[in-house]
């Protein structure tokens, strides 16, 4: 027979589980295909009609970034690690096509793009997120959404500005295969060139040699995907 405390917990999942989709902004029917189960399945264990067995438990646990205590017992504050929050910071600010954990409220962590380039400067040894932050300045920059001098200002050593002037020439390589028009693309380019010129002006230095990035294609591609989801 089956015990108060068990259908209390059953119930409780249940409610986390719903929760989770409010927060996540993610339907029954896409939980049901990240579990593998049908949508009438995820129905009834919200319902709390039907347990979720403990391995699937976990796997959403994990999958969603949440503690297992979020489903068993008090709700806890969702917690992010610094690569949850860049990620979210790069959909925001462009790469829109690249997934992210949607209940992050980025502007809490960065007040502006040229705080938020800063800080994932520091991450451009993944090569996705590399070509992912070099599509954010092509959005910022065409919807003079960026400072130079901001930029300039917030970069905090010397190695940073190489990094940046390395993603800078990327962008202008990859404008060509661009699809936007020549207009829109002109303008980026005059603007990377005054980004360019305000931290040389700063560092007398080159671009970083050694670059995740390979070729300007991957940004183009990177840049034309984001635009058409955006």
């Amino acid at each position: 027979m089956e015990t108060t405390q068990i259908r209390e917990l059953r119930n409780r999942i249940g409610r986390a589980i719903k929760s989770l989709r409010k927060e996540e902004r993610i339907s029954s029917s896409y939980l049901a295909k990240v579990l593998g189960l049908s949508q009438s399945t995820v129905s009834r264990i919200e319902s709390g009609t039907l347990s979720l067995p403990a391995e699937k438990l976990c796997f959403l646990a994990q999958s969603f970034n949440r503690p297992l205590a979020f489903f068993v017992g008090e709700q806890s504050p969702t917690t992010y690690s610094n690569e949850d929050i860049l990620r979210a910071g790069l959909v925001y600010y462009g790469a829109t096509h690249l997934k992210a954990k949607r209940t992050i409220d980025v502007s809490t962590y960065y007040k502006t793009y040229e705080e938020f380039l800063n800080a994932a400067l520091y991450e451009i040894d993944d090569p996705r997120f590399a070509v992912a932050l070099a599509t954010t300045l092509y959005k910022q920059i065409y919807d003079n959404k960026i400072n130079p001098i901001r930029v300039v200002a917030g970069l905090e050593h010397l190695e940073l500005a190489r990094y940046l002037l390395a993603i800078i020439q990327f962008v202008r390589k990859a404008l060509p295969r661009i699809k936007r028009s020549a207009f829109q693309r002109k303008h980026v380019e005059r603007n990377l060139e005054i980004l360019k010129e305000r931290i040389l002006n700063k560092y007398r230095t080159t671009p970083a040699s050694h670059f995740s990035i390979k070729s300007s294609n991957e940004v183009s591609l990177f840049i034309n995907e984001s635009l058409s989801h955006g």
